[in-house]
């Protein structure tokens, strides 16, 4: 199987894994040490530990593979931004707060009020939880902010899914998907039809996973 790209934090030695999960354009792959890898066919989809095809291989779930990434070519960096939002898309980011106030996200919106941040992990709807979704979003935009993501919002692994820990793992270390970088990097620019742009493939993140994320990120912001 030949691959169109990787990203940068994709060991170069082959690597062995066991097929997790098989979606539409994803396969994620678990690793011998238990982290998520995944094979995208969409650009936009590209995140840590990622490699570009043109076409998902014939793998089933369960399938022992091997993947040999010595000569693919890096295609994406999944290093946060460096550069803060700018202040003048702030009446924006808070705009996504309403979001939790909004069936069904509404029930980790007042789990939020009533718990606070380290009480919504493993909450809520979506394949990766909505609460979990919300949590990445805050560490992200601390990281963006330039601040240390609190220790003490970071679940036990047991409150959670396999893929949703991993993603808060990656989101805790300053690693995000493209969808999320190309926010990022709107965000700190002048560009409103970049943002919009951005703005709208990030919404587009499953059934609530975007709105979670964008939550999160503005509570983030206005910590």
């Amino acid at each position: 199987m030949s691959f169109a790209g990787r990203s940068s934090d994709w060991q170069m030695a082959p690597l062995r894994f066991v097929v997790a999960e098989r979606h539409k354009s994803v396969i994620n792959l678990r690793s011998r040490a238990g982290r998520r890898y995944s094979v995208v066919t969409e650009c936009g989809d590209m995140g840590p530990r990622s490699v570009l095809s043109k076409r998902l291989p014939h793998w089933n779930v369960g399938e022992d593979v091997t993947v040999f990434a010595e000569a693919i070519a890096v295609c994406y960096d999944p290093e946060i931004p460096t550069s803060p939002p700018l202040r003048r898309w702030r009446p924006l980011w808070l705009e996504w707060l309403d979001f939790l106030a909004e069936p069904p996200l509404d029930v980790v919106g007042k789990e939020l009020i009533e718990g606070g941040l380290s009480s919504v992990a493993g909450m809520g709807p979506g394949l990766t939880p909505a609460g979990d979704d919300l949590l990445a979003g805050y560490m992200t935009a601390t990281k963006l902010r330039g601040e240390t993501v609190p220790a003490q919002i970071f679940p036990e692994r047991d409150t959670t899914t396999w893929l949703s820990f991993d993603i808060l793992r990656d989101a805790f270390a300053g690693l995000v998907w493209r969808r999320i970088k190309d926010l990022c990097d709107a965000l700190a620019g002048e560009r409103a039809s970049l943002l919009e742009e951005s703005l709208i493939s990030c919404l587009a993140m499953g059934h609530t996973s975007g709105k979670a994320y964008l939550a999160g990120m503005a509570l983030g912001f206005e910590a």
